[in-house]
């Protein structure tokens, strides 16, 4: 029936040998697990395996379904319990600090401690201890108080306490515990610690601005001059001066005699020295070098001579000249 609707052009043959073809791969498919069971097809194969059942090649597939991962459960964190304290443990909370003080002076030494039931200070050096209620039989003149309690006072503290160490223990029900130890350091030049004052107890004060008044200007008085009675000088003058270094009465020296040091020569000048009649100050001059007139003087003498006598011959001549006319 199939072929009578197919004509008998060029692609009926071809469609005829698919058909066939599909037709004989399906016979091979599913003869061939019956082949494997009778021993033909797997030569390994046991007797009484059982056969393979035939498949079943539908046109149609059909889609495979995966299975959807199922959320892992996340693991859950529980957190670390904090360890809280012991109830009723013996425990120190502070413990004492080291002093500073002068020969004499007052130290207080203070600790804490939490769920004890009695304490007691002690004091320490170089392997020797002492109980604070005995110190003051060790340390003749030391005031001690509050042993006992937290705080230890210490007064009238003599030199000898100096580099002892204090420290107090505390007895609880647990056992005892020792507080560090608090050196004593006693010196001349020592420093007190300063107070610690808490901040509540600070109160801030108010803050004053101070204006600056302008002040009066002062108007110097004038100066007076105050000079001195004694006189100043140097090699050619003199004065009298003032404590300002205003100067009156300036003058050269006044010498009246002059006395010859060095006589001048053609090489040098001399040296004249005199005194000041004013200021009283030994001043010197130069002189330069003059020739002696002494020479010229008498040959003028002489010659003046011989000229008046000359005059005076001429004269008596003329005379006798005029006596003998008459």
């Amino acid at each position: 029936m199939y072929f009578k609707f197919i004509g008998y052009k060029g692609g009926v043959y071809m469609n005829i040998r698919k058909a066939i073809c599909s037709v004989l791969a399906a016979l091979l498919i599913m003869a061939a697990p019956s082949a494997f069971a009778t021993g033909g097809g797997n030569p390994s194969a046991s007797p009484e395996q059982t056969a393979t059942p035939p498949v079943s090649v539908s046109a149609t597939r059909e889609p495979i379904s995966w299975p959807s991962p199922e959320p892992s459960p996340e693991p859950s964190v529980s957190p670390t319990p904090i360890p809280s304290p012991t109830p009723g443990e013996l425990e120190i909370t502070k413990s004492p600090e080291n002093e500073n003080v002068k020969p004499g002076g007052t130290a207080s030494f203070i600790t804490q401690a939490v769920n004890y039931t009695s304490c007691k200070w002690y004091l320490s050096k170089d392997g020797e201890t002492v109980e604070a209620d005995r110190a003051e039989e060790r340390f003749p003149g030391l005031k001690v108080a509050g042993d006992g309690t937290e705080k230890l006072i210490l007064s009238a503290i003599p030199k000898s306490l100096d580099g002892w160490s204090v420290y107090c223990v505390f007895k609880g029900a647990a056992g005892s515990v020792s507080t560090s130890k608090a050196r004593l350091h006693v010196s001349d030049s020592a420093k007190p610690k300063p107070t610690r004052i808490p901040a509540a107890a600070v109160t801030q004060s108010p803050v004053v601005t101070l204006v600056p008044t302008a002040e009066p200007m002062q108007t110097a008085a004038p100066h007076v001059h105050s000079f001195s009675s004694q006189w100043k000088s140097d090699d050619t003058r003199h004065w009298q001066e003032c404590e300002c270094g205003e100067k009156v009465n300036l003058a050269d020296h006044v010498v009246s005699e002059w006395t010859t040091v060095t006589e001048a020569t053609k090489e040098q000048e001399g040296i004249d020295e005199g005194v000041c009649a004013v200021c009283g100050r030994t001043v010197q001059r130069s002189t330069a070098y003059r020739p002696s007139t002494t020479g010229r003087i008498i040959l003028a003498a002489v010659i003046a001579l011989i000229i008046a006598i000359a005059i005076v011959r001429k004269m008596q001549r003329n005379s006798r000249k005029r006596w003998r006319l008459r």
